[in-house]
């Protein structure tokens, strides 16, 4: 039954996506929702949901990598200015050597964050390939092209928690962060600039060497309760 369900699902989803832009345009509210029914009623794969996980651990990990580049931008131009004002002010030899060696240390780090960024940005986008054409897929882009769609209240509700900057009033998680589209933007990861300089912690977190650890079930049960609320703001939010 699963598979004549799945198989009816993408012989007709030019069907199902014309479906969604007539209610789209005539009730924009709802197009959210019939995305949902669609998806509870017809479902995934396992390799479609193994992809939809592998989706929004990238996602999570572009969002720490940007965060460190945050970082590594304002921590060069710190340095840069020490060197410079030296120039004037005569700074000692030694300590000028310590700084120069930390800078070109720091852009060569920033360089590297920046190649990481670029493979995971390639491995989400191969990822969404592998689910592109499915309802869920569609209420994950729709939800995430509004402009401030990670400012929902329980969103911001869970950085506060966290001691990320939405329990300040630095005003850093309400601008857009990333890579300039409103797609990345996202809260506090533990490569927050402005968490570390609150925490008063000199170095980022270091590079992703490991597997980000998705910190929800995609695929939740009915009591995992912060996996369902996570998804509910995440995707199906309209």
């Amino acid at each position: 039954m699963g598979h004549r369900k799945l198989k009816f699902r993408d012989d007709h989803h030019r069907f199902w996506f014309r479906l969604e832009l007539k209610v789209l345009k005539n009730h924009p509210s709802a197009a959210q929702k019939v995305r949902r029914v669609l998806h509870e009623k017809l479902g995934l794969r396992e390799q479609e949901w193994t992809a939809l996980k592998e989706f929004m651990t990238n996602h999570e990990a572009v969002g720490v990598i940007s965060q460190r580049h945050e970082w590594f931008l304002k921590e060069c131009a710190r340095l840069k200015k020490i060197l410079d004002d030296g120039n004037n002010d005569g700074l000692d030899p030694d300590e000028r050597s310590r700084v120069s060696t930390a800078y070109h240390e720091t852009v060569i780090e920033q360089r590297e964050n920046a190649d990481e960024w670029t493979n995971r940005v390639r491995l989400l986008w191969r990822t969404a390939c592998s689910f592109q054409h499915t309802p869920i897929a569609r209420a994950l882009y729709e939800c995430r092209k509004k402009e401030g769609w990670h400012m929902h209240p329980w969103l911001v509700q869970q950085c506060k928690l966290a001691g990320g900057c939405c329990q300040r009033e630095c005003g850093c998680c309400e601008k857009r962060r990333g890579a300039g589209i409103s797609f990345w933007v996202r809260h506090c990861t533990p490569a927050c600039h402005c968490c570390m300089e609150h925490l008063d912690i000199k170095r980022p977190i270091g590079p992703l060497r490991d597997t980000v650890k998705l910190c929800y079930n995609v695929r939740p049960p009915e009591d995992d309760v912060f996996s369902n609320q996570m998804m509910e703001v995440t995707v199906w939010h309209s």
